[in-house]
């Protein structure tokens, strides 16, 4: 949807961005972590034991609706800003918290590692093209359950960190200890809600200026 608006409309128009459980990365372990937290919900059967086996079914499945390796490097340049950046993303060992702290440490040292690539590449990529459809400006919130079985953490942590370390608007991340994939608005809605309108849409100042 960025990517098809008008580029001015959207640097003067889109303020803020909740990223609610995601980006997953679109292969075939996200479709089968889908399909897996599906069965646990129907029949109570580890999402961690059937997801590397239904994951295979979308083999066929990704091309036949498009998702092949054009619209996966075009993918990668509207979200990192140029295609490589987004295959050393996608190409990132598995790496994924086992606790809370864990989880943010894992973050903030992703947020480090961007910050340093971003200092790097202003200085020997000066002037160069930068695809990234999400303006600079733009205030970012990133939630997610732990052990949300549809995402690779290494994967989110890695977008949340280079929208960080690019832009001039305020970009945090948020855990849900407990919550579903994309559930966290139903399971914990009053600590949904705070960090939807506490932490996102108070960086807005035409959002602020209403209270």
């Amino acid at each position: 949807m960025l990517a098809h608006l008008d580029p001015a409309w959207r640097e003067a128009n889109v303020k803020a961005i909740m990223f609610d459980s995601c980006p997953p990365k679109s292969d075939i372990y996200a479709f089968g972590g889908w399909l897996s937290w599906l069965l646990q919900a129907k029949t109570g059967a580890p999402a961690k034991l059937t997801k590397p086996i239904v994951s295979h079914i979308f083999h066929p499945v990704r091309p036949y609706f498009g998702i092949d390796a054009k619209w996966t490097a075009q993918n990668d340049a509207w979200m990192f800003g140029e295609e490589a950046r987004g295959a050393r993303a996608r190409a990132l060992a598995h790496n994924a918290g086992t606790s809370s702290t864990a989880c943010q440490d894992l973050a903030v040292a992703a947020a480090e590692l961007a910050l340093a690539e971003a200092t790097h590449d202003q200085s020997d990529e000066a002037g160069g093209a930068d695809e990234c459809v999400v303006p600079r400006s733009t205030a970012c919130l990133f939630t997610r359950g732990r052990n949300d079985p549809v995402l690779e953490p290494q994967y989110v942590d890695a977008y949340y960190a280079y929208l960080k370390a690019r832009t001039t608007a305020s970009v945090e991340w948020h855990l849900f200890e407990r919550a579903q994939h994309a559930m966290a608005v139903v399971e914990a809605p009053e600590q949904y809600k705070a960090q939807h309108v506490e932490y996102l849409l108070s960086q807005v100042p035409e959002w602020a200026g209403r209270k």
